[in-house]
């Protein structure tokens, strides 16, 4: 499977206000060990003051493969001097001397990237509102391979009891569909298959229009292509299949759903010391199946199991309920020495379901729905036939302080404490303490 992608991708560019970096002492004290290589912090956009704004912004970006790899060409897989030698017989690429076409210039396109956002900001001195939607548009260098993206997101500021309380929230969401990403390896790579193409062999016989044709006695599409034998077998080890009846033949599609919604309110107790309380939930589903038709490489359809086709198929669900209590000070002691320090208490539950379906006994050939599964059968995984399903769910509380004492600007002491009670050593007697200087 390819990779379904991260929750990073899914936010709006242009709904991005800044972008920092958190590390050391203050990622560990805040995030744990979770924050022990550093945090990403991303602050999104938020309405202003003022008149009401309405912003639309496009772009278009036109994509080449620009490095390639440097195959040879100047030798071929056979030698048409020698009787009975046919190309395509050899899978190896070094016969007679002889010129060759390189198909992988031409098999590659020009890729497109679109992307348009629509955004709305309002408010006054108490409240302000952003809003935007926004999309994106991918059509791949590999043809037959696509991405759309669909953004939404909202946040709102507002101020009460003499701007002593304030309430930040907000909300963003997404929808990811994708078609043929790329995956590494031979069997499922239509680049692969053009790299290992033995010089001589004519692609342009198995091209868009030719990767397949109706066999006769199951009346199906079979596959059409240099390595495939009259009796159905292939050459190579590993085998390569047809660039264009992996694209059309053995698809994988990708769709991942993303939300996540944060509150926070603070109050300012004094000029130095204020209180804070938040709270976000974030979900995702990440949706991925690949179809392998019949006629496609055997070893890609579990043997005689499938011979109506295999489907292949992961469904990744997470979801994470974040919430803490903050006490921030910054108290001025005398002209020389400053004090910054944070007090706090969070707890963070994660859920985790996994689902992974391996069938290769399709009731009607090449109908790749559930429905259409034969269940109930007694075999391991790896042979054609398997459904797993995985079900977590963890929960950390956590205490944290952090402290800075500086000297005239110039010279700083920082101390953390942190303290984790993780669910995953419930009943251990253990706890995560971690503590610097």
């Amino acid at each position: 499977m390819p990779d379904p992608g991260d929750v990073l991708s899914s936010i709006n560019p242009d709904d991005i206000e800044s972008i920092n970096f958190l590390k050391g002492a203050s990622a560990s004290a805040l995030y744990g060990s979770a924050g022990g290589n550093g945090a990403i912090l991303i602050t999104t956009r938020k309405g202003r003051a003022g008149k009401s704004m309405i912003t639309y912004s496009s772009s278009l970006t036109v994509e080449r493969a620009y490095s390639l790899p440097k195959l040879q060409h100047s030798y071929l897989s056979y030698d048409p001097a020698v009787a009975g030698q046919q190309p395509g017989q050899s899978t190896e690429s070094w016969g007679a001397k002889g010129e060759s076409k390189d198909y992988l210039k031409d098999f590659l396109q020009t890729g497109t990237t679109w992307v348009n956002s629509l955004s709305f900001q309002s408010g006054n001195e108490r409240s302000t509102n952003y809003f935007s939607i926004g999309n994106t548009t991918n059509k791949g260098v590999v043809p037959i391979s696509y991405f759309d993206q669909y953004n939404i997101s909202f946040r709102n500021s507002s101020k009460f009891l003499d701007d002593k309380l304030t309430l930040d929230a907000n909300f963003i969401g997404s929808l990811q569909e994708s078609k043929n990403r790329q995956t590494p390896g031979a069997s499922f790579s239509p680049l692969t298959s053009l790299y290992w193409l033995p010089r001589g062999v004519d692609f342009d016989q198995y091209g868009p229009n030719n990767y397949s044709y109706l066999n006769k006695e199951r009346f199906l599409p079979a596959q059409n292509w240099w390595e495939v034998n009259p009796d159905g077998s292939f050459k190579g080890n590993p085998v390569t299949q047809n660039p264009y009846w992996i694209l059309n033949r053995n698809p994988v599609t990708v769709a991942n759903k993303n939300a996540y919604g944060a509150v926070a309110l603070s109050y300012q107790i004094n000029p130095w010391l204020s209180a804070r309380v938040r709270g976000n939930y974030s979900w995702n589903i990440s949706d991925s199946q690949r179809d392998i038709a019949a006629f496609s490489a055997p070893s890609l359809l579990a043997v005689n199991e499938g011979i109506n086709g295999r489907i292949l198929k992961n469904t990744y669900e997470n979801s994470s309920t974040y919430g803490d209590v903050l006490l921030i000070g910054s108290p001025k002691i005398n002209e020389s020495i400053s004090l910054d320090f944070t007090v706090g208490a969070s707890t963070n539950t994660t859920r985790n379901k996994i689902t992974q379906i391996d069938n290769a006994y399709l009731v009607i050939p090449n109908l790749f729905t559930l429905n259409n599964l034969t269940w109930g059968l007694k075999r391991a995984p790896g042979d054609g036939y398997h459904n797993i399903y995985t079900n977590m769910k963890k929960q950390v509380q956590s205490v944290f302080a952090s402290a800075s004492i500086g000297y005239k600007n110039m010279f700083y002491v920082d101390m953390t404490f942190r303290n984790d009670w993780d669910s995953s050593l419930a009943l251990t007697g253990e706890q995560d303490l971690i503590t610097n200087l």
